[in-house]
């Protein structure tokens, strides 16, 4: 190669994004099967994949999955809520898949002292209105000191099919 190492750069490079691919993989795999998987019924599946575009594929690899990879078992106790008066700031995303906003507002019931901020968007929303909340909620540690009015200012992105400028080529 005389003295050219890209090659070698390129594909250790390459090899690290497949480890990390593998090890994220291998981390959800261990996270999952032990706290998720075990829990969801027949008829969860059924009720929650009806009618939609994949159907059952998904969870069913995911179960076929954890039927093979080495996981734990949960204290008993490990999904009761977690009662508590401390300060809390719970933000969701109206259209988040994973971690969908009714479950912060289920939560909300059991923290006496939590604010729940429903924004518009997907994981995680962000932004200067988000921003601004987070550092006031941890300025003040209270849940009153939020005013969520900036909220009703943010709307999700547009929808792009295409670039109305694009040739097709």
């Amino acid at each position: 190669y005389l003295g050219d190492l890209a090659p070698f750069v390129r594909t250790g490079i390459a090899s690290n994004r497949g480890l990390r691919t593998i090890l994220r993989l291998g981390f959800l795999l261990s996270v999952t099967c032990t706290e998720d998987v075990p829990r969801i019924t027949s008829q969860d599946i059924e009720r929650e994949t009806a009618r939609t575009y994949l159907g059952d594929s998904r969870v069913r690899e995911q179960q076929a999955a954890c039927a093979e990879w080495p996981h734990g078992a949960l204290p008993p106790g490990y999904g009761d809520p977690v009662r508590s008066d401390v300060p809390v700031f719970l933000l969701s995303g109206t259209v988040d898949p994973v971690s969908p906003p009714q479950f912060a507002a289920e939560a909300a019931q059991y923290l006496s002292r939590s604010v729940h901020v429903l924004a518009p968007g997907a994981h995680v929303p962000a932004g200067p209105c988000i921003d601004s909340l987070e550092r006031a909620f941890l300025d003040a540690a209270s849940p009153t000191a939020v005013d969520t009015s900036c909220v009703r200012s943010m709307a999700l992105p547009t929808f792009v099919v295409g670039d109305s400028t694009s040739t097709g080529n």
